[in-house]
């Protein structure tokens, strides 16, 4: 292969634009910022969906979740994003905290199935 030939198909193809944009078109199934169905953020939404108002001990909203870094991790996005506000009693140790739905995280749960 000649260094000729190399930069006529960079020519032809567009180079790396070419496949920027092709990158940008494609689907994503799972777009920033999106819960998915049976996650543990979709668990945790839709549990403190049933009463709102309350606040939630760590151990409440532990249930039924399968593994508990992924629980660890959700309470820390919804956290992040603004759906849920936490209390701490103690606050040496985070699973001594308490936790309540916000405006923001009630119209979120409400998107949810």
């Amino acid at each position: 292969m000649s260094m000729d030939w190399m930069l006529r198909q960079l020519a032809q193809t567009g180079g790396a634009t070419t496949a920027q944009e092709a990158r940008r078109a494609a689907f994503n199934p799972k777009p920033p910022g999106s819960v998915q169905v049976g996650s543990a953020t979709h668990h945790v939404l839709r549990k403190m969906a049933t009463a709102p108002a309350e606040w939630w001990a760590y151990r409440q909203l532990a249930v039924g979740v399968p593994t508990r870094s992924s629980f660890h991790w959700a309470l820390t996005l919804l956290l992040a994003r603004g759906h849920i506000e936490a209390s701490r009693s103690d606050p040496r140790n985070t699973r001594n905290m308490r936790y309540r739905l916000t405006p923001e995280g009630q119209k979120a749960a409400r998107k949810r199935p």
